[in-house]
């Protein structure tokens, strides 16, 4: 409904000028150093407490 009511206003009243992004390079976008690592120790933990709170595990 939003998307609707967002896209007609669009059509009805379009802006000047097509909207630029400013450019300002003020975030580092350069890769995290040990990022595979860190998301492996995650995917295992998930799966360790998704396991300790199975049937299998505690939920007996």
């Amino acid at each position: 409904m939003t998307a609707a009511l967002m896209l007609a206003i669009g059509r009805l009243w379009p802006m000047a000028e097509p909207y630029r992004q400013p450019v300002n390079n003020k975030v580092e976008l350069t890769p995290w150093k040990h990022r595979h690592i860190y998301a492996i120790l995650l995917l295992a933990a998930m799966t360790a407490a998704f396991m300790l709170f199975s049937p299998a595990g505690l939920a007996k």
